[in-house]
């Protein structure tokens, strides 16, 4: 008769042997499942994140380790998959219950992509543009954005021909 010879969990187990019918006698044996190590664990996140001003979680799509398909909170624990800012984050993955070790991931929360669009506008001679002639559509809800407004010069070749008025070159 064999007991102790089955486990699914890492741990320390004992085997025992014990003979039956005509026989007597046992054996008893020290076993153990070591923790699987995840330190080259494929991790998969969701790279669908974009600057909306507050606070965000990158979504763990993933974590395989082998042919073994690990899951958050029974085989791992997450840290440093929130950000706030546009810009490039790094997660890390810890092993735990029947894993061990840690694995980095790289995530990224996406620059938010606004609609500028300025006016056409002509001054006179020593006159100042308007700062005021833009939109900005798709701001973040109570964010504020302020252009300044460079003018390009372009010459009316003829009436400055008309007016003596020295074209200068590009």
């Amino acid at each position: 008769e064999i007991s102790g010879n089955k486990a699914t969990n890492a741990g320390a187990y004992e085997l025992i042997v014990t003979a039956s019918g005509n026989y007597t006698g046992s054996v008893t044996k020290q076993w153990s499942i070591d923790k699987l190590d995840i330190s080259d664990a494929n991790v998969v996140i969701d790279d669908c994140l974009e600057y909306n001003g507050a606070s965000q979680t990158a979504v763990i799509v993933q974590v395989n380790v082998d042919v073994v398909n690990l899951y958050e909170e029974t085989d791992y624990t997450v840290s440093g998959n929130t950000g706030i800012n546009a810009g490039s984050y790094e997660l890390t993955v810890t092993g735990t219950g029947n894993f061990t070790g840690t694995t980095k991931g790289d995530w990224n929360i996406h620059k938010k992509t606004v609609m500028l669009a300025a006016e056409d506008q002509t001054i006179s001679y020593g006159g100042t543009i308007s700062q005021n002639a833009y939109t900005i559509d798709g701001l973040v809800d109570g964010h504020i954005a302020v252009a300044t407004l460079t003018p390009t010069v372009v010459y009316n070749e003829e009436l400055c021909a008309q007016l003596g008025i020295e074209v200068p070159a590009n």
